[in-house]
């Protein structure tokens, strides 16, 4: 895919690529992704990488073999919605509004962003980085599918289907976070006492011991995006923060990092283009996938309901991704559980 994305920009003389989706086709097309195997890992799934070519945001989709291109728009005008609805967003889910200003907010920036062509097959999505932090799982071109985002194809590639080194869970639910201890424990339960569950109280030390190689690591805590400097991007813990620098010292990273508070999925990008935050880090690392959300996630019960759905599933041995979508179409008609369901997303291979 990304090899016709650059192939198109030198055949048609439409300038130069300066996206961080275009700097993917780049080390793409000097032969990082096998694009016989890409084929063969997507199967029935349906690859949308979207890029920018000079101020024009395009999409590549790559369904049962077959290629497409098309425009999409300008680029600065859909990064102004964007940004007008992440501030609905958050607005409705610090208020606990009715979500119903968000949902048209949501429904103009999907259609700006994707038509309605699919017929319910899953769907792997390579955005620019500046896209990343979109509410995907409810564009109603999208909502009701299982999509799995990636910071591009290749990672997707080499993370599907990937295996965790051991069985470990760890449950952790940080402080001044209403909901966070009766989630940890409600999920507790569903791991049959397998599960290593930590409290508001417990330092930073305890996580990073238990968390590193661990299968499933769930996060119940606040988080933190530092602008100014990603590296101390950070999870809030009992004793103090635990940031990007603390996680790069991990041995091993979780199999699947499930972070279900404000901003622990948010990421921005840097002057190369470079995803920077903790699900950036994560990816970098090795992990497989990373639940996170994209911002500021209500302390409700309708978000925890949604984690122990979740969770349910993979128990039950569904995909990250999968489970995740299956229980944001469970609330997602109910204002309660919009803005949370709308606020998650399913990063890596899925």
């Amino acid at each position: 895919i990304v090899v016709k994305v650059q192939a198109v920009a030198d055949d048609e003389a439409v300038g130069d690529v300066d996206s961080a989706g275009a700097q993917r086709c780049r080390s793409a097309a000097t032969g990082h992704l096998d694009l016989g195997q890409l084929m063969d890992t997507l199967g029935e799934r349906t690859l949308v990488e979207l890029g920018v070519i000079g101020d024009e945001l395009m999409a590549i989709e790559v369904k049962r073999g077959r290629f497409s291109r098309r425009s999409i728009g300008d680029i600065g005008e859909i990064r102004r919605e964007l940004s007008r609805l992440r501030f609905d967003m958050r607005r409705s889910a610090r208020l606990r509004r009715d979500p119903s200003r968000v949902i048209e907010a949501t429904a103009r920036f999907g259609a700006m962003v994707l038509d309605d062509r699919g017929d319910g097959e899953e769907v792997v999505l390579v955005p620019p980085a500046t896209l990343m932090s979109a509410p995907w799982a409810v564009i109603p071109a999208l909502a009701g599918r299982t999509v799995t985002l990636s910071p591009s194809a290749e990672i997707w590639a080499r993370s599907v289907g990937s295996k965790p080194e051991s069985e470990g869970v760890v449950l952790a639910a940080g402080p001044d976070l209403e909901n966070s201890v009766a989630e940890v424990a409600r999920l507790a339960d569903l791991y049959e006492g397998a599960a290593v569950v930590l409290g508001p109280s417990d330092e930073t030390a305890h996580f990073a011991d238990h968390v590193a190689g661990s299968s499933i690591a769930h996060a119940a805590c606040h988080a933190t995006f530092e602008r100014e400097n990603p590296m101390f991007s950070s999870l809030r813990l009992g004793d103090g923060d635990f940031n990007v620098y603390d996680l790069e010292r991990l041995q091993r990273p979780p199999h699947l990092m499930v972070l279900s508070a404000c901003d622990s999925g948010y990421t921005e990008t840097n002057a190369g283009d470079e995803l920077t935050g903790v699900t950036s880090a994560l990816l970098s690392m090795g992990s497989g996938s990373v639940v996170a959300s994209i911002g500021l996630v209500p302390d409700s019960e309708a978000t925890a309901e949604l984690m122990y759905r979740f969770h349910r599933r993979l128990a039950g041995g569904e995909t990250p991704s999968a489970a995740l979508a299956r229980s944001q179409a469970e609330l997602i008609d109910d204002p309660a559980g919009y803005i949370a369901a709308a606020s998650f997303v399913c990063v890596g291979g899925g």
